[in-house]
């Protein structure tokens, strides 16, 4: 059993369409020994299957084989396996992201249980202990439910044979706690192969627990209550004893669907309706070996998949339901040569997507593909991410698609919650293979420097993969400095008795291309130092330097703007030497000039009284 994204609790009447058969592949690689396959398919159709190559019967080093850009990548090796894993289980999360746990150690006492993601653009994170257990740890399961991950398994808590069923649950993305919850205690039994599934805050569980030490007579137990309550108080009901090997969904009306294999050549199973317990009943329609089936529960359709036997092997075969209907009649996926391990997703786009192993001459990964239903109505979006970015003048619009592919109309809503953010429609309405396109426009030139991020989100509530949405990041860089305008100079001359100065007179103007310029600074460059003259303000167009008394020297001057987050720009730059010419230049000027006329005089004066 595996987990689901998260859907609307609809009850859709889907129409079990004719089989759509692809051509089976090999997907493990040239190795003869690949074995014990899981599969998940996230939102965007990316498939992901996980499998074990090498070391024994039910364990190896964990390999994978992703399906992206229409193509199978090819088989690779994980890098995550410490010493041998066993039993790989996915799920994936409503955005996309695959969760992985596997058991993992050669004995009893050297088996964890360990937890990584798979992002189909960067690819495998690092692997994570949820648990260091001194005795033995082995055959998990995960769900994930909203942004929660839970994980389940077999804990020996006593001795050999003596087990009870764990779980412990943490944000995806966080850390994993310090305790675990006890789903099941028995002082001397065995409890083991647990599989459920979580809705609405409600744990539904389901496990083997053995009657007498070493699971003599396997009785199929079932819990099921909300969230964080004390399961160890909560009594399990019987659903049949023997049983071996169960799987666990649930459906869009939170009732329970379990199926289990049996020693009498029976694929058993029994589910819910409206919380009640129906009867028992076989959906094979021939001899089953003992095995592991699977179960799979996704946008109203139920499907499972198990082997059958007949003198030329075990064969993979499936059977499609729309609770609270009938499952169909048994239909073979592939005819194997010894088939084993069969598992299902269904994903959104009406196909069951199958994995098994095919034994004889080695061990082998195959995968097929089967169109199972037609969704009556599916959102696609043709992309996931939109990236802008702004200096200075806001970026170029850039847009996205939304199309029907499903059988039917559907209705749709786009939000979004950043006024910096505008699109160009907020609702449509959409028949069968019809497309609009959205433009996405910024308005943010008076944002800070720093990045910015949204979520676009598109709504149907005819569709069954709602909602999508569209991750809009911006990042705002500092606006460029442009050098002031029209930097200019002249040189005055300021002329009295036995006195001369120079006077520069520097203009200049704003550039409109700047933003945010709050000084100008004036430096004089001598060929080895840049010497700051004067800090000005934003508005200051105009300065006067005085006291030059070497007109033959030739002047280097540089003006730069400064905003407010005191970066400098280029400077303009300006030379000036000579001597000018003789003019009224203010009346400051003038004044000086007569001050010291009137100084030299009196000084002569003074010399010759003096004499």
């Amino acid at each position: 059993m595996k987990g689901k994204v998260k859907f609307l609790s609809l009850l859709f009447a889907f129409v079990l369409v004719s089989t759509l058969t692809f051509s089976s592949e090999v997907l493990s690689s040239g190795a003869s020994d690949c074995h014990n396959s899981a599969i998940a398919v996230n939102k965007n159709g990316i498939v992901l299957v996980v499998f074990c190559q090498g070391g024994g019967p039910e364990d190896g080093a964990l390999w994978y084989n992703v399906f992206k850009d229409d193509q199978w990548q090819g088989a690779k090796n994980t890098q995550l396996t410490v010493l041998t894993g066993w039993s790989p289980q996915l799920d994936v999360d409503a955005d996309g992201l695959f969760h992985l746990a596997w058991a993992d150690g050669h004995s009893r006492y050297a088996r964890e249980i360990y937890y990584a993601t798979y992002d189909q653009d960067s690819g495998w994170s690092s692997r994570e202990m949820i648990w260091d257990s001194p005795e033995n740890s082995a055959w998990e399961r995960i769900v994930i439910d909203g942004d929660k991950v839970h994980i389940i398994w077999f804990h020996e808590h006593v001795g050999l044979y003596v087990s009870d069923i764990i779980m412990i649950t943490k944000t995806i993305g966080g850390n994993w706690p310090s305790a675990y919850e006890r789903i099941s205690w028995h002082p001397y039994d065995e409890s083991i192969h647990a599989a459920f599934d979580i809705k609405n805050n409600r744990l539904h569980v389901t496990y083997m627990e053995g009657v007498g030490t070493q699971g003599g007579t396997w009785r199929l137990r079932y819990k099921e209550g909300e969230l964080g309550q004390n399961w160890e108080a909560t009594s399990p009901i019987t659903l049949e004893t023997p049983a071996w090997y169960p799987d666990l969904e649930v459906d869009q009306s939170i009732d329970s669907h379990i199926i289990w294999g049996t020693r009498s050549g029976n694929l058993l199973y029994q589910h819910q309706v409206n919380d009640t317990w129906q009867s028992i009943n076989s959906i094979s329609n021939m001899y089953c070996p003992l095995q592991h089936p699977d179960l799979h529960f996704a946008n109203g359709v139920l499907c499972a998949v198990w082997l059958q036997e007949t003198q030329l092997g075990k064969h993979i075969y499936y059977s499609v339901k729309t609770p609270p209907g009938t499952f169909s009649t048994p239909t073979m996926v592939e005819e194997t040569r010894e088939g084993d391990y069969p598992q299902v997703w269904i994903d959104n786009f009406g196909y069951a997507h199958f994995v098994y192993d095919e034994r004889g001459g080695g061990r082998h990964i195959k995968y097929e593909k089967i169109q199972v239903y037609d969704p009556p109505a599916l959102l696609a979006v043709d992309k996931d991410t939109m990236s802008f970015t702004l200096e200075g003048d806001n970026p170029p619009s850039q847009s996205f698609n939304v199309k029907n592919e499903g059988s039917d109309s559907l209705t749709y809503t786009i939000t979004k919650n950043e006024d910096w953010l505008s699109l160009s429609r907020s609702q449509g309405t959409l028949q069968a293979d019809e497309e609009h396109e959205v433009t996405v426009s910024i308005d943010a030139e008076e944002k800070d420097e720093g990045i910015y991020t949204d979520t676009i989100l598109i709504e149907s509530p005819e569709a069954v993969n709602s909602p999508e949405k569209v991750d809009v990041t911006l990042t705002v860089l500092a606006p460029p400095i442009y050098e002031p305008l029209n930097f200019s100079g002249k040189i005055l001359v300021n002329k009295a008795l036995f006195y001369r100065e120079y006077i520069h007179k520097l203009t200049w103007q704003a550039n409109p291309d700047n933003r945010d310029i709050v000084v100008y600074r004036l430096f004089r460059n001598d060929g080895v130092n840049r010497i700051l003259i004067a800090t000005l303000s934003a508005t200051t167009f105009e300065y006067v330097i005085r006291g030059i008394l070497d007109s033959t020297v030739t002047y280097n001057y540089e003006l730069a703007a400064v905003d407010k987050r005191d970066r400098e720009g280029p400077a303009a730059k300006l030379d000036l030497s000579g001597t000018g010419s003789m003019r009224k230049i203010s009346t400051d000027y003038e004044g000086s000039r007569l001050r010291l006329s009137l100084f030299f005089a009196l000084r002569i004066l003074q010399i010759k009284m003096e004499n």
